[in-house]
Protein backbone atom coordinates (compact mmCIF):
# COMPACT_ATOMS: atom_id res chain seq x y z
CA UNK A 1 0.00 0.00 0.00
CA UNK A 2 3.09 2.30 0.98
CA UNK A 3 4.23 1.88 -2.21
CA UNK A 4 1.32 2.48 -4.46
CA UNK A 5 1.23 6.10 -2.39
CA UNK A 6 4.74 6.94 -3.44
CA UNK A 7 4.34 5.63 -7.00
CA UNK A 8 0.97 7.90 -7.01
CA UNK A 9 3.13 11.07 -5.60
CA UNK A 10 5.83 10.48 -8.06
CA UNK A 11 3.31 10.56 -11.10
CA UNK A 12 1.37 13.68 -9.42
CA UNK A 13 5.12 15.42 -9.12
CA UNK A 14 6.11 14.67 -12.35
CA UNK A 15 2.23 16.07 -13.92
CA UNK A 16 2.79 19.46 -11.82
CA UNK A 17 6.87 19.30 -13.33
CA UNK A 18 5.44 18.74 -16.71
CA UNK A 19 2.53 21.32 -16.21
CA UNK A 20 5.42 23.90 -15.39
CA UNK A 21 7.75 23.31 -18.17
CA UNK A 22 5.01 23.81 -20.23
CA UNK A 23 3.79 27.15 -18.56
CA UNK A 24 7.49 28.50 -19.21
CA UNK A 25 7.78 27.65 -22.67
CA UNK A 26 7.88 30.90 -25.25
CA UNK A 27 4.15 31.52 -25.89
CA UNK A 28 3.14 33.57 -28.90
CA UNK A 29 4.99 35.22 -31.53
CA UNK A 30 8.26 36.71 -31.23
CA UNK A 31 9.23 39.93 -29.65
CA UNK A 32 11.57 42.39 -31.15
CA UNK A 33 13.94 44.19 -28.82
CA UNK A 34 15.91 47.13 -29.72
CA UNK A 35 18.02 49.32 -27.52
CA UNK A 36 18.02 52.63 -28.49
CA UNK A 37 21.95 52.87 -28.88
CA UNK A 38 24.22 50.77 -30.73
CA UNK A 39 26.08 47.55 -28.85
CA UNK A 40 27.58 48.44 -26.10
CA UNK A 41 28.26 47.45 -21.95
CA UNK A 42 24.79 49.43 -21.45
CA UNK A 43 22.50 47.21 -22.54
CA UNK A 44 24.53 43.34 -21.25
CA UNK A 45 21.49 43.00 -18.38
CA UNK A 46 19.71 42.13 -21.99
CA UNK A 47 22.49 40.36 -23.63
CA UNK A 48 23.12 38.01 -20.80
CA UNK A 49 18.81 37.54 -20.45
CA UNK A 50 18.94 36.63 -24.10
CA UNK A 51 22.16 33.61 -23.99
CA UNK A 52 21.23 32.25 -20.42
CA UNK A 53 18.28 31.96 -21.54
CA UNK A 54 15.99 33.99 -18.89
CA UNK A 55 13.19 34.96 -21.38
CA UNK A 56 12.41 31.68 -22.63
CA UNK A 57 12.56 30.50 -18.78
CA UNK A 58 9.96 33.06 -18.38
CA UNK A 59 8.17 31.98 -21.51
CA UNK A 60 8.60 34.92 -24.52
CA UNK A 61 10.77 34.72 -27.28
CA UNK A 62 12.60 37.93 -27.45
CA UNK A 63 14.72 39.06 -30.61
CA UNK A 64 17.54 41.68 -29.82
CA UNK A 65 17.88 44.30 -32.72
CA UNK A 66 19.88 47.20 -32.51
CA UNK A 67 19.21 50.18 -34.37
CA UNK A 68 21.07 51.24 -37.11
CA UNK A 69 22.48 54.71 -38.12
CA UNK A 70 19.34 55.03 -40.22
CA UNK A 71 16.49 53.42 -38.30
CA UNK A 72 16.34 54.38 -34.82
CA UNK A 73 14.80 52.36 -32.16
CA UNK A 74 11.85 55.25 -32.11
CA UNK A 75 11.65 54.65 -36.33
CA UNK A 76 11.64 50.75 -35.34
CA UNK A 77 8.73 50.71 -32.87
CA UNK A 78 6.56 53.59 -34.47
CA UNK A 79 6.72 51.38 -37.74
CA UNK A 80 6.09 48.11 -35.72
CA UNK A 81 9.40 46.54 -36.56
CA UNK A 82 10.58 46.28 -32.90
CA UNK A 83 7.85 45.53 -30.08
CA UNK A 84 9.62 46.81 -27.27
CA UNK A 85 12.65 49.28 -27.39
CA UNK A 86 14.45 51.04 -24.77
CA UNK A 87 14.43 54.85 -24.32
CA UNK A 88 15.45 57.70 -21.83
CA UNK A 89 12.53 58.90 -19.88
CA UNK A 90 12.51 62.70 -21.53
CA UNK A 91 12.43 61.40 -24.80
CA UNK A 92 9.71 59.17 -23.97
CA UNK A 93 7.65 62.29 -22.12
CA UNK A 94 8.45 63.93 -25.15
CA UNK A 95 6.75 61.48 -27.36
CA UNK A 96 3.83 60.68 -25.48
CA UNK A 97 3.61 64.87 -25.33
CA UNK A 98 3.52 64.80 -29.05
CA UNK A 99 0.25 62.02 -29.45
CA UNK A 100 2.86 59.06 -29.32
CA UNK A 101 0.90 56.72 -26.71
CA UNK A 102 3.47 54.45 -25.20
CA UNK A 103 3.31 51.99 -21.90
CA UNK A 104 6.75 51.69 -19.79
CA UNK A 105 6.75 48.14 -18.80
CA UNK A 106 10.23 48.51 -17.22
CA UNK A 107 12.40 51.13 -15.23
CA UNK A 108 16.47 49.89 -15.30
CA UNK A 109 17.77 53.48 -14.41
CA UNK A 110 16.81 55.26 -11.63
CA UNK A 111 19.88 58.03 -11.88
CA UNK A 112 21.27 60.39 -15.18
CA UNK A 113 24.30 59.94 -15.80
CA UNK A 114 24.16 62.76 -18.36
CA UNK A 115 27.50 65.55 -18.21
CA UNK A 116 28.46 68.46 -19.55
CA UNK A 117 32.09 68.13 -20.00
CA UNK A 118 34.04 71.49 -21.31
CA UNK A 119 37.21 72.07 -23.36
CA UNK A 120 40.36 74.20 -21.70
CA UNK A 121 39.42 73.19 -17.95
CA UNK A 122 36.28 76.32 -18.11
CA UNK A 123 33.31 75.54 -15.97
CA UNK A 124 30.18 75.23 -18.47
CA UNK A 125 27.89 76.80 -16.54
CA UNK A 126 29.94 80.12 -17.51
CA UNK A 127 29.94 79.12 -20.89
CA UNK A 128 26.51 81.22 -22.41
CA UNK A 129 26.41 81.10 -26.01
CA UNK A 130 28.86 77.48 -26.30
CA UNK A 131 29.02 75.58 -29.25
CA UNK A 132 28.15 72.20 -27.49
CA UNK A 133 27.88 69.09 -28.98
CA UNK A 134 24.45 66.81 -28.84
CA UNK A 135 23.27 63.44 -30.02
CA UNK A 136 21.56 63.97 -33.13
CA UNK A 137 19.13 60.81 -32.57
CA UNK A 138 17.96 62.41 -29.25
CA UNK A 139 19.01 62.03 -25.53
CA UNK A 140 19.65 65.16 -25.09
CA UNK A 141 16.22 66.74 -23.69
CA UNK A 142 16.80 67.18 -20.40
CA UNK A 143 19.86 69.39 -21.00
CA UNK A 144 18.14 71.80 -23.87
CA UNK A 145 15.82 72.11 -20.85
CA UNK A 146 18.70 73.09 -18.54
CA UNK A 147 20.00 75.55 -20.94
CA UNK A 148 17.07 77.54 -21.42
CA UNK A 149 16.17 77.26 -17.07
CA UNK A 150 20.11 78.31 -16.49
CA UNK A 151 19.90 81.16 -19.53
CA UNK A 152 23.13 80.00 -20.70
CA UNK A 153 21.63 79.89 -24.45
CA UNK A 154 23.53 77.01 -25.72
CA UNK A 155 24.76 76.64 -29.78
CA UNK A 156 23.65 72.98 -30.12
CA UNK A 157 25.99 70.94 -32.64
CA UNK A 158 24.70 67.58 -33.34
CA UNK A 159 26.88 64.66 -34.02
CA UNK A 160 26.48 60.91 -34.77
CA UNK A 161 28.36 58.50 -32.60
CA UNK A 162 31.90 59.84 -31.48
CA UNK A 163 33.48 62.33 -30.13
CA UNK A 164 35.84 63.30 -32.18
CA UNK A 165 34.71 66.83 -33.21
CA UNK A 166 35.01 67.94 -29.37
CA UNK A 167 38.33 66.40 -28.93
CA UNK A 168 39.53 67.80 -32.24
CA UNK A 169 38.79 71.53 -30.87
CA UNK A 170 35.51 72.10 -32.95
CA UNK A 171 33.14 72.28 -29.83
CA UNK A 172 33.39 74.64 -26.54
CA UNK A 173 31.92 71.45 -24.33
CA UNK A 174 30.10 68.29 -25.21
CA UNK A 175 27.28 65.70 -24.17
CA UNK A 176 28.30 63.12 -22.95
CA UNK A 177 27.16 60.23 -20.38
CA UNK A 178 29.28 59.07 -17.77
CA UNK A 179 29.35 55.46 -18.12
CA UNK A 180 30.65 55.86 -22.29
CA UNK A 181 31.45 58.86 -23.87
CA UNK A 182 32.70 59.91 -20.54
CA UNK A 183 35.64 57.58 -20.49
CA UNK A 184 36.44 57.90 -24.39
CA UNK A 185 37.44 61.65 -23.72
CA UNK A 186 39.65 60.22 -21.19
CA UNK A 187 40.97 57.50 -23.27
CA UNK A 188 41.91 60.28 -25.90
CA UNK A 189 43.81 61.74 -23.48
CA UNK A 190 41.81 65.04 -22.20
CA UNK A 191 42.41 66.53 -19.11
CA UNK A 192 39.29 65.89 -17.26
CA UNK A 193 38.65 67.44 -14.09
CA UNK A 194 35.75 68.23 -11.28
CA UNK A 195 35.77 71.87 -12.57
CA UNK A 196 35.19 71.38 -16.39
CA UNK A 197 32.42 68.55 -15.86
CA UNK A 198 29.23 69.45 -15.20
CA UNK A 199 26.84 66.19 -14.07
CA UNK A 200 23.15 66.75 -13.77
CA UNK A 201 22.28 64.47 -10.89
CA UNK A 202 24.34 66.57 -8.58
CA UNK A 203 22.35 69.80 -9.93
CA UNK A 204 18.49 68.57 -9.60
CA UNK A 205 18.62 67.44 -12.74
CA UNK A 206 18.50 63.77 -11.52
CA UNK A 207 15.60 62.29 -13.71
CA UNK A 208 15.60 58.17 -14.38
CA UNK A 209 16.76 57.53 -17.73
CA UNK A 210 16.04 54.25 -19.85
CA UNK A 211 13.33 52.07 -19.53
CA UNK A 212 11.50 49.95 -22.07
CA UNK A 213 8.65 50.84 -24.00
CA UNK A 214 5.59 49.24 -25.96
CA UNK A 215 2.98 51.60 -27.89
CA UNK A 216 -0.05 51.19 -25.70
CA UNK A 217 -1.82 49.41 -28.87
CA UNK A 218 0.46 46.62 -28.52
CA UNK A 219 0.79 46.56 -24.67
CA UNK A 220 -3.26 46.54 -24.44
CA UNK A 221 -3.11 42.80 -26.71
CA UNK A 222 0.07 41.46 -24.94
CA UNK A 223 0.02 42.58 -21.02
CA UNK A 224 0.81 38.91 -20.81
CA UNK A 225 4.16 38.90 -22.92
CA UNK A 226 5.29 42.20 -21.76
CA UNK A 227 5.17 41.28 -18.32
CA UNK A 228 7.55 37.90 -19.12
CA UNK A 229 9.84 40.34 -20.57
CA UNK A 230 9.91 42.48 -17.51
CA UNK A 231 10.26 39.45 -15.14
CA UNK A 232 13.41 38.11 -16.84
Amino acid sequence: MQMKRIGLLAVLFAAVAVQTAAARQPKGDTLVFTPQWMAQAQFAGYYVAEVKGFFQEEGVNVKIVHPSPTQSAVNRLRSNESQAISLQLCQALEMVDAGFPMVNILQTSMNNGMVIVSARGKDPLTQKGAKVGIWSVGFGQLAICMSIKENLNYDWVRFAQNMNLFIAGALDATLAMSYNEYYQLLQAGLEISEDNVYRFCDHGYNVQEDGVYMTREYYNKHKEQAGRFANA
